[in-house]
């Protein structure tokens, strides 16, 4: 199995699945206690991967009581991923100024014009030289406090589609080393990092970019940049933030 992550999953579910609760490692009790507090010592606990394009990963059932679970590991951890064009509609749903969108196209394509057809490609870094002015434009926009309460459930918490579960926690690790976070922790830090500076457009500490600029007009790889990526760079860090902030609250 050549995907880590994927490979990751499926150790999560071996490690838990079919067991009872005294049967898992510390680490996963506490898992389990949190997302089942009332679970019967000898209730087996069933554990399965999610077959559907969410955000959850994997679903952890105990009795009739069903838990999504997103999961995370190594460094520059992409969150999302979705094709250009679904991305534009959803900011225009949030009624997004249509030159802030425009800007983001150009930052997109970085090659002068707004679909991806000029004959100069830039990497980010010279985009940049000249164009800071515009990117700080549109971060000051996208920055606004119920666009990003928007942008972290897309991005993280339940996905492009209403139907889909949301996530009751994420983790970040393997089934013998790791750590978990709620929705509710995440939108409190990703909110409380809104006036973050950088030169990048991002919403708080989540970093957008094309999923690839193509500077070497590869035909075999022209799609990818019609498609975005978020990306949570310091994802490891900000997490055990995260859980020193819930230590210091409980104090």
């Amino acid at each position: 199995m050549k995907n880590k992550g994927l490979q990751n999953e499926y150790w999560f579910i071996n490690a838990i699945n079919n067991k009872k609760l005294n049967e898992l490692s510390f680490l996963l009790q506490d898992l389990i206690l949190f997302l089942f507090p009332n679970i019967d010592q000898n209730q087996k606990i069933v554990c399965y991967k999610n077959i559907y394009y969410e955000k959850a990963d994997i679903c952890i059932k105990v009795g009739n009581i069903t838990k999504y679970v997103g999961i995370k590991m190594g460094i520059r951890n992409s969150v999302h991923g979705e094709k250009l064009i679904t991305f534009i509609k959803f900011l225009y749903e949030l009624n997004i100024d249509k030159n802030v969108i425009n800007e983001i196209l150009k930052y997109h394509y970085a090659d002068g014009t707004l679909d991806g057809t000029g004959k100069n490609r830039m990497s980010i870094a010279e985009y940049k030289l000249t164009n800071l002015k515009n990117i700080y434009f549109v971060n000051k926009e996208l920055n606004n406090l119920n666009i990003l309460k928007s942008a972290i459930n897309r991005f993280i918490i339940q996905g492009t589609q209403k139907e889909f579960h949301p996530i009751d926690v994420l983790i970040y690790g393997t089934p013998g080393d790791f750590l978990f976070i709620t929705c509710d922790e995440i939108y409190k830090y990703i909110l409380g990092k809104r006036n973050i500076e950088s030169s990048a457009i991002h919403f708080s500490c989540l970093s957008y970019q094309p999923q690839a600029r193509v500077l070497n007009f590869d035909k075999s790889k022209e799609y990818m940049r019609d498609y975005i990526q978020i990306k949570w760079y310091n994802f490891e860090d900000n997490v055990i933030e995260i859980l020193n902030q819930r230590a210091i609250s409980k104090n």
